[in-house]
């Protein structure tokens, strides 16, 4: 259609000269278990098998049954270009999104019923997966796992807006800096987190990384005496937690 050619040309999908940046080749080296995206390129994909990893793309609800072992699921909501007719584009799209991905639902309240999620980039503004968190939150209740948000200078009000919703703001200071080096550094300290508290061989990356965002929130909100509310850590707070292990050098003001 007019609108799938269209979409093309703008995103550069056939050009070749959109490639996965440093920042995509830093967090394929981080996360390694499912990865959720509403973005219809493959720089994901590219991403990880550029970095040597396999990954399956999950497109439909009907690939869920077939998913491999051992290798990276990226499941992405609204569809890809290699099936056009499935994406989810139009206003009328989103309207039947739930209704035409059941399966797909089901499976993703599962998914954030038993796993620490990490938003990166997102607000929680995509009706159909703030439902499905909803849905999860009030099943669960207080028994539900907080998710995570990486924010950039958010403000206080939408860190209270998320707090409501269970989803806990790690906020990175950006003065001048291109948030894609910010993030860059992020994962590169995080990935160095996980290696240096990892054990024990049945210690899994994932668990480590849910203990970092906790002990990240928890760092946070104990300083409540030495950092103003609203303030950023300066570059000696980080320097001293990152020497204690605490914190990755680029996290997150007090929430």
């Amino acid at each position: 259609s007019s609108l799938i050619k269209f979409l093309k040309r703008e995103l550069h999908i056939d050009s070749g000269l959109v490639k996965p940046n440093d920042t995509y080749k830093a967090f394929c080296e981080v996360f390694q278990d499912t990865v959720l995206t509403t973005n219809f390129d493959s720089l994901l994909e590219t991403g990880y098998r550029n970095s040597g990893y396999q990954c399956d793309p999950v497109i439909t609800s009907k690939q869920l049954p077939v998913l491999g072992e051992n290798t990276v699921h990226i499941i992405k909501l609204h569809g890809d270009f290699i099936l056009s007719d499935e994406m989810t584009i139009t206003e009328s799209d989103y309207d039947l999104w739930s209704e035409n991905n059941q399966l797909l639902l089901h499976s993703l309240s599962t998914l954030f019923s038993r796993k620490t999620i990490l938003f990166i980039g997102y607000s929680l503004n995509d009706y159909n997966l703030r439902n499905i968190w909803k849905i999860t939150e009030s099943q669960l209740d207080k028994m539900a796992l907080p998710a995570y948000c990486i924010a950039f200078n958010s403000s206080h009000e939408k860190k209270i807006r998320n707090n409501r919703r269970n989803v806990k703001m790690l906020n990175l200071q950006n003065d001048r800096e291109d948030p894609k080096v910010i993030l860059r550094d992020f994962f590169h300290e995080l990935k160095e987190y996980v290696e240096m508290h990892k054990t024990r061989e049945d210690v899994t990356i994932t668990k480590k990384r849910s203990e970092l965002l906790e002990e990240a929130e928890t760092t946070s909100q104990t300083n409540q005496t030495e950092i103003p509310e609203g303030a950023f850590l300066t570059a000696d707070d980080i320097r001293a937690k990152l020497e204690n292990g605490k914190l990755p050098k680029y996290a997150a003001s007090k929430t």
